[in-house]
């Protein structure tokens, strides 16, 4: 029992007299600190007069944070003063040992009045635990309490308030010790290093017991994978189920950096989809995470791989399996202009349907086949302004404008000029005309100095010259250094093809000179310019009268392959990626009678480049040759179809939608063109 000693009495004497009566309130007060490991204690108050014995409570068992009043009488005849000691047990009224004693400051007690002494519990509280978190984001913002009777924050406290991890493989990021104020400890940025399960926390200061948080988990941090990418190594894969595209995501934060132990997963369009190992895991150390994906359904299918927030998308098509015999069947021949020269097949509507525009020479316009589905068009011709004199030759077909349509470009070889038309969507065209001296022969688009414009590349007839037009991307176009480029005397170049033939990552050109039996290559340059690379010398007599630029053995390298009317064959010549060539085996390889153009693509979907030639026929019923590639830059023999009279142009795609390639072929006799629809089974 807690006894006054006369040393403590005589001070609380004279705090007394110092008061001396003067009506203070007959209520003292004393805070108690309980520790919140206790679910009861049991606690008792004493109130110590000057004169007499202490007035003690009786016990009062709580469990919370709570104050209490107990009611202590004093019958002093005098003034009289009061101090007031608080003590707590450890559990239970039975263990006298105590865990805390404080005293309030004595005050005044009326003779014969009633003091009411306040015992609070003082102990640190979350004013909100967290119940989740990702590493490495900022908490919301965390406050600790020093509380007192009320719940609320004791504004007496000022002591510094720690936070730590108790529980969980994490580190606490931030500003972990904070000095209260007026009871209230603030924390604004702390954070976690790593993801953790079972996550706790602690709060601690001095003279306090600690308070820790229920458990939480902390989640893996989103990256910022803002620089991802997602890659296939195959654009176009057999439906077999065998055939695989290798899938490649590069985790990649704002910066380029790679991002290791991302998520990724993957998921495809259509059905009978396959990912091997697994459509979904985590970023390797280097921030790459791959798959191989293969399918048995046949369709352009659409990949997307999920990193966070974050979708990347490619296209892949899933080709009909390879068949082994090729077979294709005319369907209905659709109308043309007078001497069909030229035809290509591109996608003016954006509807994903290839359409089919030709070049009619002797009509100076065009025929545009717009594909309504299954092989069936629209067709009508689209006049170029110039006359029947103005001789249009060169097609191509590229993004001239940035706008959604496809657009064309058209040599006039009898009217000097090269009509730009800006597709509206629709198979209609506005135009636009750019002078061109020399009778403009072959056209090609491409980006040559690397702006993100296609630019222009013309062959000059007369001229025996080749010029590049820079786009201004304003509507206008600028002549490229050096152009025109002389590129032999007498030369009258034709037809031309564009790819990177030496390796140095910059488109060149390949042109066919009739004239001088040859094959001009010219080496491009990022400022727009060309140069003479070298001039390959066919047969004499051979009449070369198309070009065309491809990878025939899927060896990064570009090849040509080179039409000889006069002799009724297809050169191939193999690339060495530095801008020297060397004749395939066994080419040249036979076709029908004159063949005046070639186009390349796989026919019969085993993957392998195929070839295809409009054999002219001296203006009898015509052929298409077909010559299915080994994968070697070889070719079987050839295999021919029947077209209509004096077979000109070809061209490739899948004009009916099973996607396998279908040959569109002119008939320069009959002014027509003729849809050859795929049938290899």
């Amino acid at each position: 029992m807690f006894r006054a000693s006369l040393p403590a009495l005589a001070i609380l004497a004279a705090a007394c007299h110092l008061a001396a009566c003067q009506g203070v309130p007959p209520t003292v007060r004393a805070k108690i600190l309980v520790p919140s490991s206790l679910d009861a204690a049991c606690l008792r108050a004493w109130a110590v007069p000057v004169y007499g014995e202490p007035k003690e409570s009786p016990p009062i068992a709580r469990d919370g944070r709570d104050s209490f009043e107990v009611a202590i009488f004093q019958s002093a005849e005098l003034g009289d003063s009061i101090s007031v000691l608080a003590q707590a047990f450890r559990s239970t009224c039975d263990d006298p040992s105590p865990l805390e004693e404080r005293s309030s400051p004595p005050v005044a007690f009326a003779p014969g009045g009633k003091a009411l002494v306040t015992v609070s519990f003082q102990a640190l509280v979350f004013d909100q635990a967290p119940a989740s978190a990702v590493a490495g984001v900022t908490l919301p913002e965390l406050r600790v309490l020093a509380v007192d009777g009320s719940n609320g924050p004791d504004p007496s406290f000022g002591g510094q308030v720690t936070v730590s991890v108790a529980g969980g493989d994490t580190t606490l990021l931030g500003t972990a010790a904070v000095a209260a104020a007026a009871g209230s400890a603030t924390f604004s940025d702390l954070r976690f290093d790593r993801a953790a399960t079972g996550v706790t926390l602690r709060a601690s200061a001095p003279g306090l017991p600690p308070i820790t948080t229920p458990a939480f988990d902390v989640a893996a941090a989103t990256p910022d994978a803002s620089q991802s990418t997602l890659s296939v190594s195959k654009a176009v894969v057999s439906a077999n189920g065998l055939d695989a595209t290798e899938v490649t995501v590069r985790v990649r934060d704002a910066s380029g950096s790679p991002i290791p132990g991302a998520g990724v997963s993957l998921s495809a369009t259509g059905g009978a989809n396959a990912f091997s190992p697994s459509a979904s895991g985590t970023s390797s150390g280097s921030g790459t995470f791959t798959a191989s994906w293969s399918s048995t359904q046949v369709g352009v299918k659409t990949l997307t791989a999920a990193v966070g927030p974050i979708n990347l998308q490619a296209v892949v098509t899933f080709a009909p399996p390879a068949c082994g015999t090729l077979r294709f069947t005319p369907a209905a021949n659709q109308p043309a202009g007078n001497d069909p020269l030229k035809v290509i097949v591109t996608d003016l509507t954006a509807d994903g349907r290839p359409d089919v525009v030709a070049t009619n020479l002797l009509s100076g316009d065009l025929t545009v086949s717009v594909n309504r589905g299954g092989a069936s068009f629209r067709t009508a011709n689209y006049s170029l302004g110039a006359g029947t004199t103005s001789n249009p030759v060169g097609l191509a077909a590229g993004d001239l404008d940035g706008d959604p349509w496809m657009d064309l470009a058209v040599t006039g070889q009898g009217a000097s000029l090269v009509w730009l038309l800006h597709g509206n969507g629709d198979g209609g065209f506005s135009r636009s005309n750019l002078p061109v001296s020399n009778q403009p022969s072959g056209v090609g688009l491409v980006d040559l100095n690397h702006d993100k414009a296609l630019d222009l590349v013309v062959t000059q007839r007369t001229g025996s010259s080749a010029s590049v037009y820079l786009n201004q991307r304003d509507g206008g176009w600028a002549l490229g250094p050096g152009s025109p480029v002389p590129i032999g005397a007498g030369t009258n170049p034709g037809m031309l093809d564009i790819g990177d033939l030496d390796g140095d990552g910059v488109p060149d050109v390949a042109t066919v000179s009739s004239a001088t039996d040859s094959v001009i290559v010219l080496r491009g340059e990022r400022t727009g310019r060309l140069t003479v690379l070298r001039t390959l010398a066919m047969a004499a007599g051979s009449g070369p009268g198309d070009v065309k630029v491809a990878d025939l053995r899927d060896a990064g390298r570009r090849d040509l392959v080179v039409t000889q009317n006069q002799v009724s064959n297809v050169v191939v010549l193999l690339g060495a990626g530095d801008g020297t060539f060397t004749p395939a085996p066994g080419s040249p390889f036979a076709t029908g009678l004159i063949p005046g153009t070639v186009a390349v693509g796989d026919l019969n979907s085993d993957r392998i480049p195929d070839l295809a030639t409009a054999n002219f026929s001296g203006g009898a019923a015509g052929t298409v040759s077909v010559l299915i590639g080994n994968g070697d830059g070889t070719f079987r023999p050839q295999v021919a179809t029947d077209a209509g009279r004096g077979p000109s142009g070809i061209a490739l795609g899948d004009l009916d939608g099973d996607l396998r390639l279908d040959v569109a072929v002119e008939n320069q006799i009959d002014g027509t063109w003729t849809p050859l629809i795929n049938q290899c089974f």
